[in-house]
Order: structure tokens, then sequence, then C-alpha cells
């Protein structure tokens, strides 16, 4: 009953976190994607920040259906775990 509870919590912040993102379109997507040049990433920004964004949605959706979690929970981690690491390391006193 907690591994529910803690899938559908989670998976509805990624929800939240994820639509406006997947709603406001390519210059959205740019935006996003261009933080990859810290890590030195320097092309197809918009491939990046789509795949970012679609990441957070599909990702809390099929966490909250419990369809794929595991895969879900990997590219959720990904993605994350990216834009976490680019506030500590590259814009400190966040």
């Amino acid at each position: 009953m907690g591994n529910l509870i803690l899938r559908m919590g989670i998976g509805l912040l990624f929800i939240m976190h994820g639509y406006p993102k997947v709603m406001a379109g390519p210059e959205r997507w740019e935006a996003l994607g261009n933080t990859m040049q810290g890590f030195g990433i320097k092309f197809a920004p918009i491939l990046w920040g789509a795949a970012a964004s679609f990441s957070e949605f599909i990702g809390g959706v099929l966490l909250v259906i419990g369809l794929l979690v595991r895969p879900s929970a990997f590219f959720s981690v990904c993605d994350n775990g990216c834009c976490g690491s680019y506030a500590f390391i590259f814009r400190p006193g966040i």
C-alpha cells in the first residue's frame, strides 16, 4: 500500500511539473535544452528540452497508472539527476 501511495504521489508531481513544459512548445524546449551546454552538449537543444519535458510528463503518467514503472523511473531519475547536478555544480548559491 505504501508503494502505491508513493508511486502515485511522485507521479502526480512529475505530471504537474512536466505538463506546463510540454504545452509551452519548442521555445521553452530550446531554453531547457540549452542547459545541456554546461555538460558540453551543444547540439539539438530543442530535442534535449523536449526529451526532458516528455520524460517528466509521460513518466509521471506511467507511474500513476503503474505501467512500465521501472523504465519510467529510470528516465525520470536521469532527467532529475541532470537538473540537480546542473543546479548544484553550475549555479552555486541557489
